[in-house]
């Protein structure tokens, strides 16, 4: 295992999204940390690694580990792929001697969620764990209990550059803006509206009434 005095001590899972980027903001000390991304296939996955090394240069972040698509099967199985990432992370971690594995889970403030959270957390760092039944890895799980629009207040907050993030899934070639109407987008700038905070890229979403 590597010196935890001077080597990588915490692994910070990476999607490319606000909540990721605000667990990799929220670090105390970013340089020591890793981040670990999984790539997406198409235009959007390759949006979203050129948007994450960026981010580890905003961050101060000097290594970051990027793992292979998972088949395009697994795209009906989200749950399957969140435990799957979620375990190659805390394995990753375990190789480089990091101590901790921040997971930039949301759930909301749910208290089933949470706790079924915190339940696989612990599950994935025992599985990755090389001594039998002694997990060296932490799981933390930051925004786990933030709703969206809490997200996003608190990157307007942390001062964090919104186009840092890419919350679009579409595929279209040579697109410069998330397209606005994917699931994806329509979560983000609805967060967006809620919180007041504006959304960076053209199209702004509509004022919230209350």
């Amino acid at each position: 295992m590597s010196d935890l005095s001077t080597g990588p001590s915490t692994l910070v899972i990476d999607f490319g999204d606000l909540p990721s980027l605000v667990c990799g903001f929220l670090e105390s000390d970013p340089t020591r940390a890793v981040l670990w991304h999984r790539r997406g296939a198409g235009v959007a996955g390759a949006r979203r690694v050129a948007l994450l090394e960026e981010n580890a240069v905003a961050l101060g972040v000097e290594r970051t580990v990027f793992t292979d698509p998972l088949p395009a099967a697994f795209a009906e199985r989200p749950e399957l792929v969140e435990a799957i990432d979620l375990l190659e992370a805390c394995t990753a971690a375990e190789s480089l001697g990091c101590h901790r594995v921040v997971w930039p889970l949301v759930c909301g403030p749910d208290p089933t969620l949470l706790a079924n959270a915190v339940e696989r957390s612990c599950l994935a760092a025992l599985l990755a764990a090389s001594t039998p039944d002694v997990p060296r890895v932490v799981v933390e799980i930051p925004v786990a209990d933030l709703a969206d629009a809490a997200i996003a207040d608190l990157a307007e907050d942390l001062n964090i550059p919104p186009r840092l993030f890419w919350p679009c899934t579409s595929d279209a070639a040579g697109r410069t803006s998330p397209c606005g109407t994917c699931q994806e987008c329509r979560r983000w700038r609805g967060a967006f509206s809620e919180a007041r905070v504006e959304w960076p890229w053209a199209g702004a979403p509509a004022a919230v009434t209350v």
